[in-house]
């Protein structure tokens, strides 16, 4: 089984996530290609010590779940929006949005999990400190501690260097193209 955002990856470009009742009724559409915006991605890893499967469980039980979905609904439209756009204030406003709304409802759960570590909150507070500096930059997370931060290429080497200073490995990413078959498959030959 597949994490049901996979199908975004598929696709390649921008697109948007259709959720279904379960993973085989999930499917992804892209609305623009990799060269509409100009978006790039630092990536840092944190361990994770809870399953996605388990973080996914937990946001159901939160009593604020029904309120997220209709207002994450809402933000997509915005966020498609602003993509088409080429607004990367707005795209970087609201994933943080999202990010915090996410968090927020896995600390409702029945569990009370709480998956932003301190190291999570630290590199936060550094994309705000860089973006106060004048650097386009804005964190975004998953179900998880990892932070992924959206930035512009022209702004790419200084935020990588930033969060570097800070004792973290930090990766570069950008929106790639649709997925392909690289080699023939060979039936375990």
């Amino acid at each position: 089984m597949f994490a049901a955002s996979a199908a975004r990856s598929l696709v390649g470009g921008f697109s948007r996530l259709y959720a279904g009742e379960g993973d085989d009724s999930c499917y992804a559409s892209r609305f623009a290609d990799e060269k509409t915006m100009d978006l790039r991605m630092v990536i840092v890893p944190l361990p994770l010590r809870v399953r996605t499967e388990d973080a996914h469980r937990e946001v159901e039980t939160s009593p604020f779940f029904q309120a997220r979905i209709r207002s994450a609904q809402k933000r997509c439209d915005e966020m498609e929006k602003a993509i088409l756009g080429d607004d990367l204030q707005r795209v970087g406003e609201l994933a943080e949005q999202d990010t915090l709304e996410l968090h927020a409802i896995t600390m409702t759960g029945a569990d009370r999990l709480l998956l932003m570590t301190e190291d999570s909150i630290r590199i936060i507070r550094k994309v705000r400190e860089m973006r106060a500096d004048g650097l386009e930059a804005y964190f975004s997370m998953q179900t998880g501690p990892t932070v992924y931060i959206n930035t512009s290429e022209r702004h790419l080497e200084r935020v990588i260097n930033g969060v570097s200073r800070l004792g973290y490995r930090a990766y570069p990413s950008r929106v790639g193209g649709e997925a392909r078959v690289t080699s023939e498959p060979t039936n375990g030959k």
